[in-house]
């Protein structure tokens, strides 16, 4: 097990805690802001249009501005996914035209509830309101992190 730290609680971060959790990492999220995925709760008005439904190529030739830099990371998780991911955690998705993917609740609150749950069934540690400040570099090796709350190794 290691411990991970993860810096930024969008939905990338929220993403990335909950994977180090599954694999039982121990993980502590660190967010600037006073609640997570603040800027997830604007996207599509409010209702959070989390995807699309279209294939991949489709996806990459309508939306992607550069769809090599996709090719990797949706080998690994594809839009198709995260629409399974939703309704496997009880959220089942809306789709609307042109295959725009929205919670089923129309509400992109219930999509960051989801992920704080996961993670809190995940023993994720979450600091809210605690900017990172800097890094803590030991022999060009990243081992901590600070915060103006406090200074935390993840490195032994």
């Amino acid at each position: 097990m290691l411990k991970v730290c993860v810096i930024g609680g969008g939905p990338s971060g929220l993403m990335a805690a909950y994977t180090a959790s599954l694999v039982g990492h121990q993980v502590e999220l660190f967010e600037k802001n006073k609640q997570l995925g603040k800027k997830l709760q604007l996207i599509g008005h409010g209702r959070c249009n989390v995807t699309n439904s279209c294939s991949k190529d489709e996806f990459f030739k309508h939306i992607v501005h550069n769809e090599k830099f996709l090719y990797s990371p949706f080998s690994q998780f594809s839009n198709l996914d995260m629409i399974q991911f939703l309704k496997s955690n009880g959220l089942p998705t809306i789709e609307e035209d042109h295959g725009r993917m929205f919670p089923g609740s129309n509400s992109s609150q219930d999509v960051v509830l989801l992920f704080v749950e996961l993670l809190r069934k995940n023993n994720v540690i979450l600091h809210m309101d605690e900017a990172c400040t800097d890094l803590m570099v030991e022999d060009d090796k990243v081992v901590g992190i600070k915060t103006d709350i406090l200074n935390l190794y993840f490195v032994q």
